[in-house]
């Protein structure tokens, strides 16, 4: 989720001298003037971050027992635009030693080598359409709904989504056409919480007692702290998916769901947001009862290291399978490109890679991630793309491929 504190109050204003007041006000109102976001699909500081973080000032931050609660205090009072949160997530997330937790590094501390039988041979890059595009809009969902497709996403639209992450539907002709008709489904800050994101959708069946219905799952927090992502779900009729209820949390301590139905029973796929390893839940027939996850296996060769996140897993009954898109940095650094490898498993705990970079970033990107299938194939997939390096930016694509490509 983004990494974003939001502005508090303190009780130490008193204790800070005058001078350093007018050292912090001075370089607050410096990164007032920075434009910069961290994006929910970021894995790591966005570089524009960096900057901010080498100015020698931050160094006052850190020693001063006033801390960041104070500073986004005085932030607030300089005035109300959106980019002062922000960057108060910066003084967060780069001052505080407390909260440690950095996306990246736990990717990397979850991988363990491995080997496989497999050699990997070079694919042609498929040709891309942009389907959808907006400020800052990726997750992709794809959903039939009464025979025509749906595509849910989270984000930014327009800048009056500002500065809250929330989930959106649009109605797509075919599966390569743009989709129209774009309207906003969960608005985080009118269920309590601060911002969602990272849509996965299950279809509950029919029972007895009930008519079918969706569950969906996504990434929730109830505030800008880059410890507080946690999954929720909502639900809506079958004959709807327009009208949600109100989020409730289900898995604390994991985000950036994918939720599969398997003949009887939902399991749904997460990265821990403590030690990043990507686990599956088994949430039972209800779809809501979760259990103690288990951690994926991968056979990855160790020159294609599994820094998964972003996964879209489906079990198709037709083949007795788990097909899996999933996003891979390519390099252990925050500020990595990032391509598409398939993936497929018999029980949805051991991974073999079938193939590496199906979808990779072309002229004009930088970043391709949060991949999702579409529900007839896993050879016709939705992604965002960026060309920034910040992980701003991001609009949604589809591309068609396969070994033949």
């Amino acid at each position: 989720m983004i990494e974003r504190m939001g502005e508090r109050e303190s009780n130490n204003a008193l204790a800070l001298p005058f001078v350093g007041v007018f050292l912090i006000a001075t370089t607050l109102i410096t990164l007032y003037a920075l434009p910069a976001r961290a994006s929910l699909a970021d894995t790591g500081a966005p570089s524009a971050y960096s900057a901010v973080v080498s100015i020698p000032i931050l160094g006052l931050l850190t020693a001063n027992p006033a801390g960041p609660d104070f500073y986004c205090s005085l932030l607030q009072a300089l005035g109300t635009d959106i980019s002062k949160d922000i960057y108060c997530s910066v003084l967060y997330k780069y001052t505080l030693p407390s909260i440690s937790y950095d996306p990246l590094a736990a990717l990397l501390a979850a991988f363990s080598g491995g080997s496989s039988p497999t050699t990997y041979t070079s694919m042609p890059n498929p040709a891309q359409t942009t389907i959808l595009s907006g400020m800052d809009i990726y997750s992709p969902e794809p959903v039939m709904f009464n025979g025509a497709l749906r595509m849910y996403f989270g984000g930014w639209q327009t800048s009056a989504d500002l500065p809250h992450d929330s989930i959106f539907v649009a109605d797509c002709a075919d599966p390569q056409s743009a989709c129209v008709n774009t309207r906003k489904v969960i608005d985080p800050v009118s269920t309590g919480l601060y911002q969602v994101n990272d849509p996965s959708i299950v279809l509950h069946p029919a029972t007895a007692a009930s008519a079918a219905y969706y569950i969906m799952y996504m990434t929730g927090d109830t505030d800008a702290s880059p410890n507080s992502n946690n999954i929720y779900y909502a639900t809506s009729w079958a004959n709807d998916g327009i009208v949600w209820s109100k989020p409730q949390l289900l898995i604390s301590g994991y985000w950036l769901p994918s939720a599969t139905w398997n003949i009887d029973h939902v399991e749904i796929f997460a990265n821990s947001t403590q030690d990043g390893v990507l686990r599956v839940f088994n949430l039972g027939s209800s779809g809501i009862s979760s259990t103690s996850p288990t951690a994926l296996v991968f056979d990855n060769l160790a020159s294609v290291p599994p820094y998964y996140s972003n996964v879209d897993v489906l079990w198709r009954s037709n083949i007795n399978m788990y097909q899996m898109l999933a996003e891979r940095l390519l390099v252990a650094s925050a500020t990595s490109s990032s391509v598409i490898d398939y993936l497929s498993s018999e029980d949805g705990v051991h991974w073999h890679l079938q193939q590496p970079s199906v979808i990779a970033p072309v002229a004009g990107q930088f970043r391709v991630g949060t991949p999702a299938q579409h529900p007839d194939s896993a050879f016709l997939a939705y992604f965002g793309s960026t060309p920034e390096e910040d992980s701003t930016g991001f609009n949604i694509h589809f591309a068609g491929w396969s070994a033949a490509n």
